[in-house]
């Protein structure tokens, strides 16, 4: 007995809902408290549906469940339970529900499009959450709290009672008492104040209580933590290959305190090459069989977040900064991935290996990339300064430069997309408010080390492959076909790409046509539509292939530190080398892989909120100044400028006063319907800050001197 079991017999009574005693007593060789358990758990998940005393499916009572999702524009769309498409509800008919709720809505025909469907709420099944995080404002006797969420419309009505001390411009957390009506405010109470809105890093913090983000770590994973020595202690080698003697670096960003890798090379006579990737083993400290409490948290928590000037880690410090990280001088367990390439650069064989490696020294990606470029003698002596033993490595570092061009070169003939790819990070006052950004391009330095963990990931997806271990697979389908065939019209109208595209199309044919984008006369319209085909990677727990990289098997493996699912395939490997046979995590592997695609949704939205809060909080600071820019994007509300900061911000369309402006989306572009005036893709153009909002991180800007 089981919940499909209820749901298969809504579905045999006749098309018609039935009330709970019904139920009950057609189950009654069953226990009635587990049925009613049952219904109870379908109910909450919008599966069935209780509906004037009955209970039925939804499409029983002609009802849509599903969950609300509210854009910025204050409409919804309802993506259903059952198979179907998102139902669309206008702002009018959300009623009382929030973002992300679980609802009953009512189909109704679409006035303006007879052959379609919008939806009405008329209930609220489920509460994705019932607190949130904003700003507290005195109104007398009472108060409002305006969340922080954009796509939340209504403030909170708080009682002079209900406000816990909190004073105008606190952040707040606010918990939704009642809700009479949707048109109104719904009441609350505050049941923590945070701090003043202006406080240092008062912004991450009430974005990270917004996403319930914990950067401190429950008692027992403290305590877990907490009986790992701090120091150095000596590692077992037994049943581990000694690396201590080869050459290794670990090549990493200066500011970095997690180091999950580091890499070897050795040159072989005729042009070949045994590459090394020698990845952090936290399992070591953590143990495959039983990995317990720090284990069981960070699949919790996904990844480490990083966000600007601070970091939620995965793992306790104990683990991912000291006796897990691979740092210089000192012995480390790893998982090392050992591959032999031609001199074509063909992995010709693969193993993966218990090791215990020793790093010689930590090279910053500045410092390797400078070095590689010419500028060796200053960037010795800070190696020298730094402790680092320079002299050996002169061509150790030419090595590892070469081994990484081949790959490079053997992937992209294999037809890998490759992207352009800019890093940006902000500089801070003393009072971590962002005075700066800057932006630097990737240099060599990051390429070594990116073809190193890609080659890593590939071969280690082909080694679980071939041994039958149960593997995380990082996977990405080929773009659709009818995407495919807009995309080859828009192509014919530039002569250089016509006939580019094939059947079928191929990663290879993507980069290809990404290379002569550069040269025809709009390279940011083709770059743009050329990556809007390509499909999010997802997790499989099988070896599908991944159409970007142009491989027919890939995984995450290379940050155990830092990321959940490179450490679900190091426990993989290790309990299959203990002969375990019970690997838990696979055996429900379908809905553990979608809560941890979840998270990383999660993490996702609050890394790019963050960054987008940091870059209005400097340009809050440049209001009325002047920028040059490039049109990025072209909607019908406007244009997204794109500063050489990296700053991204919106000409609203109706600040185009000199003509009214009309969307082309063959074109994307915005043309005056009077002057025939074109806004597009890849113009420059010069703009100045009207706002900056540190709270949403919008950012408006308005055209100035445009011919």
């Amino acid at each position: 007995m089981n919940e499909q079991n209820i749901i298969k017999y809504l579905k045999n009574q006749k098309k018609e809902p039935v009330n709970r005693t019904t139920i009950l007593s057609d189950f009654g060789g069953h226990d009635e408290e587990m049925v009613t358990s049952m219904l109870d758990k379908l109910l909450e998940a919008g599966e069935i549906v209780r509906y004037d005393r009955m209970i039925g499916l939804p499409e029983q009572f002609d009802l849509v469940s599903g969950i609300l999702r509210i854009a910025m524009g204050g409409f919804g769309f309802i993506k259903q339970a059952a198979d179907g498409d998102d139902l669309y509800v206008p702002a009018k008919n959300i009623g009382k529900a929030f973002s992300g709720d679980t609802v009953l809505a009512k189909k109704l025909k679409n006035l303006n499009k007879s052959d379609s469907y919008i939806g009405k709420v008329i209930r609220v099944t489920n509460r994705a959450k019932t607190e949130f995080v904003g700003t507290y404002r005195s109104s007398g006797s009472y108060g409002f709290v305006t969340p922080d969420d954009r796509n939340m419309r209504n403030a909170f009505f708080i009682s002079d009672d209900k406000r816990k001390g909190a004073v105008t411009d606190q952040k707040v957390v606010v918990k939704l008492l009642t809700w009479r009506d949707g048109k109104d405010n719904p009441e609350g109470e505050i049941t923590q104040v945070l701090g003043h809105k202006d406080a240092p890093g008062m912004d991450i913090t009430a974005l990270l209580r917004r996403y319930e983000v914990s950067a401190s770590f429950p008692e027992e994973v403290e305590t877990a933590a907490a009986a790992l020595s701090a120091g150095d202690p000596e590692i077992d080698p037994s049943g581990r290959q000694d690396f201590r003697d080869l050459p290794t670096v670990t090549i990493d960003s200066e500011s970095t305190t997690v180091r999950d890798d580091a890499i070897s090379a050795v040159a072989g006579d005729d042009g070949s090459y045994r590459l090394y990737a020698h990845i952090a083993d936290p399992l070591y400290y953590l143990s495959a069989e039983n990995p317990g409490p720090m284990f069981d948290e960070a699949e919790k928590r996904g990844r480490s977040i990083y966000l600007p000037g601070t970091t939620v880690p995965m793992l306790p410090s104990e683990v991912c900064e000291h006796l897990g990280s691979l740092n210089p001088g000192v012995d480390r367990p790893a998982m090392s991935v050992i591959i032999e390439i031609d001199k074509q650069g063909n992995s010709t064989s693969v193993d993966v290996v218990d090791s215990i490696i020793r790093s010689d020294g930590c090279v910053s990606y500045r410092q390797l990339s400078e070095y590689l470029e010419g500028d060796k003698e200053s960037i010795m002596a800070e190696l020298k300064d730094a402790g680092f033993p320079a002299d050996n490595f002169e061509v150790e570092f030419l090595r590892l430069r070469d081994a990484a061009t081949l790959l490079r070169e053997n992937n992209i003939q294999k037809g890998r997309v490759e992207f352009s790819s800019k890093d940006f990070f902000f500089e801070f006052d003393e009072n971590g408010k962002a005075i700066d950004i800057q932006v630097k391009e990737q240099g060599i330095a990051e390429r070594i080390v990116s073809e190193f963990m890609l080659a890593a990931n590939e071969s280690v997806a082909e080694y679980c492959r071939q041994k039958g271990i149960p593997c995380l697979y990082r996977t990405q389908a080929e773009p659709n076909e009818s995407e495919v065939a807009r995309y080859t019209e828009s192509l014919n109208q530039f002569d250089g790409l016509r006939g580019m595209v094939g059947e079928p199309f191929t990663s290879g044919q993507m980069q290809a046509i990404l290379k002569m984008a550069e040269d025809c006369e709009r390279p940011l319209l083709v770059e743009r539509q050329t990556l809007k085909l390509l499909r999010k990677a997802e997790y499989s727990v099988e070896p599908k292939p991944h159409f970007s990289l142009a491989t027919s098997g890939y995984c995450q493996f290379t940050s155990p530190l830092r990321r959940f699912s490179d450490l679900v395939i190091h426990r993989s490997i290790r309990l299959s080398r203990l002969g375990s046979e019970e690997n838990k995590w696979f055996a429900d592997a379908e809905k553990r892989i979608e809560a941890l695609s979840e998270v990383d949704r999660t993490v996702n939205f609050i890394s790019k909120e963050a960054e987008n809060m940091k870059k209005a909080e400097y340009m809050s600071q440049h209001i009325g100044e002047e920028f040059q820019g490039i049109i990025v994007n072209a909607a019908r509300f406007g244009l997204t400028i794109e500063l050489e900061n990296s700053v991204r911000g919106l000409v609203p369309v109706k600040s185009l006063k000199d003509d009214f402006y009309q969307f082309d989306p063959e074109t994307i572009a915005l043309t005056g319907k009077d002057s025939r005036k074109s806004f597009t893709l890849g113009d420059p153009v010069s703009v100045i800050t009207k706002s900056a909002d540190t709270v949403s991180g919008e950012i408006v800007f308005e055209i100035v001197n445009h011919d």
